[in-house]
């Protein structure tokens, strides 16, 4: 049995605008194998709750689809990705279980010997999309993936919002070279060499917004999380640290995939760039993350 599913975020806005240990997230993998020199880097997409692996990009909530997906070299050169579908497969068993299949964007990067040196990035963005919720002219709360100027005769509208995520991961190739921004809206670059990172080491991140550094303060007490499957995903606890200055730093307590993230949201009544939303959304809400691992 095979379903097609439309590529929207509709049911999964308010997931992922919550706590990381509870939100649905995007995120990007990455596994570097050097068993047979000079190796290879296996790189997919991660989407759910935890790191690495945790649902399809389609769900029983709805879908998130991909605006890009791109490797860059440390010269900054990019290479297009092919950007997984949201279609999905259902196999009935006998047992009860069903097996769902889907793509996740999994890319082989073949090292080579001449292989240009340095830090390498797979980033991948969500498309923008809108959800609302209001109140419908029978009475009843209704929501849906549309602006707030195509709804159709409502009392009231409750909330009205533009959803923009974005995810990156890195791994060095002969040495690490520092990786440069991507020009996300939101965006987590590390400061600290994440290639060698053991527990106990501290690494150090810098989160920009609009390519400035972004801090906590009287707008708002901006933040970054990390979680990993080896500390605290149990309990849905997680590390975090303000932002000063754009900048935070942890100590690494415990081995394995890291997924840090960032989260904040702007009123586009504030901002007078964003003229062409104003009547489509109250609020826009960014979401940024970065995966990297922590050894023993």
């Amino acid at each position: 049995m095979k379903k097609a599913f439309s590529c929207s975020i509709a049911a999964l806005i308010a997931l992922c605008l919550a706590g990381p240990a509870m939100s649905h997230g995007l995120w990007v993998n990455a596994y570097h194998n050097n068993i047979h020199a000079p190796g290879h880097v296996l790189a997919c997409i991660g989407f759910g709750h935890l790191a690495p692996l945790d649902d399809l990009l389609t769900t029983k909530h709805g879908a998130l689809s991909l605006s890009s997906y791109i490797l860059v070299d440390p010269n900054n050169a990019t290479t297009e990705l092919p950007k997984p579908k949201c279609d999905i497969s259902t196999i009935k068993t006998k047992a009860g279980v069903d097996v769902i299949t889907g793509e996740l964007g999994v890319c082989k990067m073949a090292l080579k010997k001449e292989s240009l040196e340095g830090t390498y990035q797979v980033a991948a963005a969500g498309k923008d999309a809108f959800f609302s919720m209001w109140i419908g002219a029978d009475g009843k709360s209704v929501s849906g993936m549309i602006p707030m100027d195509e709804i159709e005769n409502p009392r009231k509208i409750l909330m009205s919002m533009q959803y923009k995520s974005n995810a990156k991961t890195s791994f060095a190739v002969g040495k690490w070279t520092g990786p440069s921004k991507l020009g996300y809206d939101l965006e987590i670059t590390p400061v600290s060499d994440l290639s060698r990172v053991k527990v106990g080491d501290v690494v150090e991140f810098e989160v920009t917004f609009m390519g400035k550094p972004l801090s906590a303060g009287v707008d708002g007490m901006f933040s970054l999380t990390g979680i990993s499957g080896s500390f605290g995903a149990s309990d849905k606890t997680f590390l975090m640290s303000y932002l000063e200055n754009g900048r935070c730093a942890f100590r690494m307590p415990a081995a394995g995939q890291w997924l840090m993230q960032a989260r904040m949201q702007e009123d586009v009544a504030r901002r007078a760039d964003l003229s062409a939303l104003k009547g489509k959304c109250m609020t826009i809400h960014y979401a940024s993350s970065y995966t990297f691992h922590v050894q023993p």
